[in-house]
């Protein structure tokens, strides 16, 4: 629950620039308000760390490392950006445009399994957005459903959301992975970065995005587990139930492609996420006619920089951008979100206007190195 720290701030001015006019999300390190910018008259999403933070490296690095990503990617699907930097009093902020709408762990929790069509549809889009980061040279490292924001409107549309455990790749900039040490949330880790390895390669975006669009289809991630020992042995050993065995209307491709995601090896999954998003789009074209979604109307810009594992481009023609409400909805108490069921996974720190809260702990996962199992 928010505490009177949390609310201090909104009776403030920050910086002569921002007016606060509420809180829209609370973390373990940081919050997010809806502002006024004074220098612009719009409306927008201020993420700031608490006051107990704003000296503590890590938290500073963290957010100082999700503005750094967020001005050097720019795409539909990603949350956009209006400006990032430090304040008068030297704290890093980050000002993002305000959504509408809610976070996919909400919409899970609330819904349970998604059409197949539509789960196809938010994973498809997920990794256009991921295509443009990966393109730009950054791996998220943290692709969850909390971070998979669902904005109002008549059709799907994602906005992916916090790069704040990205990781920049070929720039000589620090990473905040230390050997032996993991970042990001445990159900949705791929295996080698469960284990703390500092090589980790786009692949892994690709195993935690199937991991994103199992749970879409089944409810639940494909790994469940007890404890973190149990959760990397079925995780190396790929003991999870295949979709098609559980609801009648996946069609069978979707295992393969699922599989092919989830693979313990990197070097077996697919070598880039545009690849695993076609074959998605093939796949949605194919087997599930008479779509109202838009899968397959987008394609990532021009890249930036690619990465090595992820160089090869499809064709394919512009999305048509979906509105985002940007003014401000009425304010609604604050209330925490309540848990998911997920296991090991928390609710997110999004940019939302509706609901007006979300909470969640920003706080970087920590566990041991994990033994390879055979």
């Amino acid at each position: 629950m928010p505490n009177a720290e949390d609310f201090s701030a909104l009776t403030e001015v920050v910086s002569g620039r921002f007016r606060m006019r509420r809180l829209v999300a609370f973390g373990g390190m940081a919050n997010i308000y809806e502002v006024e910018d004074l220098q612009t008259g719009r409306a927008g999403a201020l993420k700031l760390l608490k006051a107990r933070f704003r000296n503590v490296p890590d938290a500073v690095e963290r957010l100082s490392r999700e503005a750094a990503a967020a001005t050097q990617i720019s795409d539909p699907h990603i949350v956009e950006t209006l400006d990032a930097g430090r304040l008068a009093s030297g704290e890093p902020f980050l000002f993002m445009e305000l959504l509408n709408g809610e976070p996919l762990d909400r919409v899970i929790a609330r819904r349970g399994r998604l059409p197949v069509g539509e789960a196809i549809e938010i994973a498809a889009q997920a990794a256009q957005g991921l295509a443009t980061a990966h393109a730009a040279g950054i791996l998220h490292r943290d692709i969850k459903p909390a971070n998979l924001f669902l904005v109002s409107g008549p059709k799907t549309f994602v906005k992916l959301l916090d790069f704040g455990v990205s990781k920049f790749v070929g720039s000589g900039q620090h990473s905040m992975t230390r050997e032996g040490l993991a970042l990001g949330t445990f159900s949705y880790m791929p295996p080698e970065q469960m284990m703390g390895a500092k090589r980790v390669d786009v692949r892994a975006d690709i195993y935690s995005l199937g991991v994103v669009l199992y749970q879409c289809l089944v409810g639940t991630p494909p790994f469940v587990a007890k404890s973190i020992p149990a959760l990397s042995t079925m995780m190396a050993q790929n003991e999870y139930v295949r979709v098609s065995r559980i609801r009648s209307d996946a069609p069978a491709e979707l295992d393969a492609i699922l599989e092919r995601s989830l693979r313990a090896d990197p070097s077996e999954r697919y070598a880039g996420v545009r690849e695993f998003r076609e074959d998605l789009v093939r796949l949605s074209r194919r087997s599930l006619p008479q779509r109202t979604l838009s899968v397959g109307e987008a394609a990532a810009p021009a890249a930036r920089s690619p990465l090595q594992s992820d160089r090869s481009r499809a064709a394919g023609s512009p999305v048509a951008s979906s509105p985002v409400a940007s003014s401000p909805v009425a304010s609604s108490p604050v209330a925490s979100n309540p848990m998911t069921g997920s296991p090991m996974t928390s609710s997110p720190m999004s940019p939302v206007a509706r609901p007006p809260v979300s909470k969640a702990s920003i706080i970087e996962t920590v566990v041991p190195r994990t033994r390879r199992q055979p």
